[in-house]
């Protein structure tokens, strides 16, 4: 079979998807069923070089456009729910259940559960009563960590400290009855019949579960009910009159009960329970003896302020009873509260009220749209760099260099003979004689933004007149050619005006100007919206530099949404002055035992931010950008009601994670970039973290060359693309981007330049 990987569709174009799932359509140039059946992820080594993430870029940057999105939904069947969220407002990171809603849940979003219902009392009469859920605001979508989870792994999902209050459930009449017409009668809490055996002053014991029948002892009858899932056959065994008051035996399930009069209750060898609504003895020979009663799996006790207690004895410590009851019956119910640390995430999702068991809470896969990564990492000892996708593909730009001798930062760029220059006008100074080499253009109409990055070439027209040739960096394209003082050159929506150009060997320039405002010459916009601020020649002389970054807010807006920064510094490390990533302005929890510490905004987008911050190297930060919404897909459900995760198009994914997340990846066919020495999913591939002359001699691959192979893994496939070194892997990446491969288990491949690879058969 063949892959044609330029044509496989995604909806990221230029950019690294990290941790989530965009879509592969089912094109016609992608057929193979191992690559289409679950799906595909990247898995980038952890460890690896900066050029095997930026390598997973330029393969996605190849895709074409997708003609299909994916997104995480989230579907009920079998029963009433309610979905955490109101129309203006999605479940998003660090909210909470009750300010999102806003409301106390009623019938108007549970129809059966939460129904209005009757209840008639023994004086005949009909009352009114309503039920409510109020949720709590510790139901907070967070993100946490906690050993008693998953040890030293950060989650999203709810963090609920033991006694932490889940919900509150009310029943409230609207004309109260007395007191006196409540024993012995049923009432429907949460659509499930129970049947009142007694009260108290702020107190109430119910039959759980309740069903009700009459039996007679006409032609030696039996009847049979079901209640709380188990059968009972019941039979008259005598009725007679004790103490003035007719009582009765019966047979149930072959267990003969006490004598029981009107409003006894028993207590069966199962467990459940018997209360008895009406003993009528016969006063002829000829008329049958009749005994109404409920049959129940528990007895359950409120009474207000105090623990709910189930069948007499147990406590259950997290149900605290809500009881108000006097002469009248004025509404009760309880309030639900954890009684140990718990949690609730879309790998472990659903939280059963106890005892009642009517009411979950269950938690599908969060939705995260397409989304982007940007890396802010160290370019040798003496440089920071800015990887991240744009307009036109993978940017990998160094924004400054320092001076290894005192500390202190340099110049922008990678060194002094390649200068960035940035600008925080509309206007520009490029000077080539002062060996600068890249700018930026930057346009952003508030709902669209766009960034390119350029150089400029100074020369003579056929006239010979000064003029400039403005280059795009990332496709190599001139976009305009020998452009005199005075005239324009169209940028994607800026339009740059020649203000003046010099072209003498000695002092070669150019100076431009923007057409707009919106046009800016020191930042950078990500196709997804991301806004990145530049360094300008202001860091020189200094230390250090926090580049801010800007999420655009959830209508789209451009740098309207939250906002973090990663500061870079100078550190001594090794006894030696070297560039560092060193800190977020984002709280993060360590991934286990590694270096990486991972964070999300506190926004609606939610990027997540993980810093590589090793004790004695240099640091990096991974971001990675939501583009879109996130938040939790949330449910309150009656029982038998099942949530299921899935995707908003009829599509294929494809997303990228780490080797030590590719548990994240289960079901997924696997592209694996990088060898075994710096991925542990290559090496698992290999059979061992083979490096340098060892995985040479597993191989056959030697220096300048790479190996793409496939294996199958877990009934899927694994496509292994790993070079002798990260230069070689980028070969072979590009390769892959540009021809058709055959991914059929046990091929390989010998890449031995960009252009050109040799099947391997022996």
């Amino acid at each position: 079979m063949k892959i044609n990987y330029k044509k496989v569709a995604t909806v990221l174009g230029s950019a690294l998807m990290l941790g989530s799932t965009a879509a592969f359509a089912a094109a016609a140039s992608f057929t193979p069923s191992s690559f289409t059946d679950g799906g595909v992820a990247l898995v980038v080594g952890q460890k690896a070089a900066s050029s095997d993430l930026k390598a997973a870029i330029d393969l996605t940057a190849n895709l074409a456009p997708a003609t299909a999105t994916a997104a995480t939904t989230a579907t009920v069947t079998g029963g009433d729910s309610v979905k955490i969220e109101r129309a203006s407002q999605k479940f998003n990171l660090n909210q909470g259940a009750a300010t999102v809603m806003g409301i106390a849940l009623s019938k108007d979003e549970l129809t059966n559960l939460l129904a209005d219902q009757v209840f008639k009392g023994k004086d005949n009469k009909e009352y009114n009563y309503q039920q409510t859920i109020d949720l709590s605001d510790n139901l907070n979508f967070t993100h946490f960590s906690d050993n008693g989870y998953k040890s030293d792994t950060p989650a999203l999902g709810f963090f609920l400290n033991s006694g932490d209050e889940v919900m509150t459930y009310s029943l409230s009449f609207n004309t109260a009855p007395n007191n006196s017409t409540i024993k012995d009668k049923e009432i429907t809490m949460m659509g499930k019949p129970y049947y009142i055996l007694d009260y108290d002053a702020n107190k109430i014991v119910l039959l759980d579960s309740a069903s009700s029948a009459t039996a007679t002892d006409a032609d030696g009858g039996a009847v049979t009910l079901t209640a709380g899932g188990k059968s009972y056959e019941v039979s008259i065994s005598s009725v007679y009159t004790s103490s003035n008051e007719d009582v009765a035996k019966l047979v149930i399930n072959g267990e003969t009960t006490e004598a029981l009069a009107k409003g006894d209750t028993y207590k069966l060898s199962d467990g459940g329970y018997i209360g008895v609504k009406e003993v009528i003895k016969a006063t002829r020979e000829k008329d049958a003896n009749k005994v109404e009663f409920s049959i129940g799996t528990g007895k359950i006790e409120l009474r207000d302020g105090q623990n709910v207690k189930s069948n007499d004895k147990n406590t259950e410590r997290n149900l605290v009873a809500n009881v108000d009851l006097g002469t009248t019956l004025n509404s009760f119910g309880f309030t639900w509260k954890v009684d140990k640390d718990t949690f609730v995430t879309p790998e472990q999702g659903n939280l059963t009220v106890p005892l009642f068991g009517n009411v979950n809470l269950q938690m599908a896969d969060i939705t995260m749209p397409a989304q982007e990564v940007t890396k802010v990492n160290v370019d040798g000892r003496e440089k920071i760099k800015l990887e991240a996708p744009i307009k036109d593909g993978a940017m990998s730009l160094d924004l400054y260099y320092i001076n290894q001798s005192n500390g202190t930062i340099l110049g922008l760029g990678k060194d002094a003979n390649n200068v960035l220059v940035t600008s925080t006008d509309t206007n520009l100074v490029y000077n080539e004689s002062a060996k600068n080499k890249w700018f930026v253009v930057s346009w952003n109409s508030s709902s669209e933004a766009e960034t390119y990055l350029l150089s400029a070439t100074t020369g003579f027209d056929s006239n010979d007149a000064d003029s400039v040739t403005i280059t795009n960096e990332i496709t190599g394209n001139d976009i305009c050619t020998d452009v005199i003082a005075g005239r324009t050159c169209k940028v994607g929506n800026t339009v740059l005006t020649v203000s003046d150009v010099n072209a003498t060997s000695t002092n070669r320039w150019v100076n431009l100007t923007a057409d707009s405002t919106k046009t800016n010459f020191s930042t950078v916009y990500t196709p997804k919206g991301m806004k990145i601020t530049l360094p300008t020649t202001d860091i020189v002389d200094t230390d250090n530099f926090a580049l801010v970054f800007n999420e655009a807010n959830e209508d789209g807006k451009i740098a309207q949404g939250g906002s973090f920064t990663a500061t870079t510094k100078v550190s001594s490390i090794d006894s030696e002055n070297k560039t560092d990533v060193s800190a977020v302005s984002v709280p993060t929890l360590r991934i286990q035992d590694s270096d990486d510490y991972e964070g999300y905004v506190s926004s609606k987008l939610a990027t997540k931010v993980v810093l590589n911050d090793p004790s004695a190297a240099q640091g990096s930060a991974t971001v990675t950008y939501h583009g879109g919404e996130v938040y939790a897909n949330v449910f309150v459900t009656a029982p038998g009601a099942t949530v299921t995760s899935g995707t908003s198009a009829s599509s294929v994914g494809v997303m990228t994670v780490y080797d030590n997340e590719v548990s994240s990846a289960s079901g997924k066919n696997l592209v694996v970039i990088g060898g075994s020495c710096v991925n542990t999913v290559a090496a698992e591939l290999l059979g061992g973290a083979l490096c340098g002359d060892a995985f040479t001699a597993a191989t056959g691959i030697k220096s300048g060359e790479a190996l793409i192979e496939s294996f199958a893994r877990s009934g899927k496939t694994a496509l292994l693309v790993a070079g002798f070194n990260a230069e070689d892997t980028t070969k072979a990446i590009t390769y892959l981007s540009n021809n058709n491969v055959n991914a059929t288990v046990g091929s390989k491949l010998k890449v031995t330049s960009a252009t050109t690879a040799t099947a391997i058969t022996a």
